[in-house]
């Protein structure tokens, strides 16, 4: 089951839970993946900018790869 968990509209990350007997019994983040439209530094920490505006930490960011 995933199961968001959201400081606003657009900051959001979505948890992957696995249960038995109605126990959660794992519990790990849902990959992503979304278009990169700019990377940037701000306030000292290296910001992507995902399309649609939304902006993450760099170091969430796990992989990047060419879509074509």
């Amino acid at each position: 089951m995933l199961e968001p968990q959201c400081k606003d509209k657009r900051q959001c990350r979505y948890v992957k839970k696995s249960y038995s007997n109605g126990k959660v019994i794992s519990s790990d983040m849902a990959e992503a993946y979304a278009g990169v439209s700019e990377v940037k530094m701000e306030a000292g920490e290296i910001k992507v900018v995902l399309t649609g505006g939304i902006e993450v930490p760099a170091s969430t960011v796990t992989a990047v790869r060419n879509p074509g």
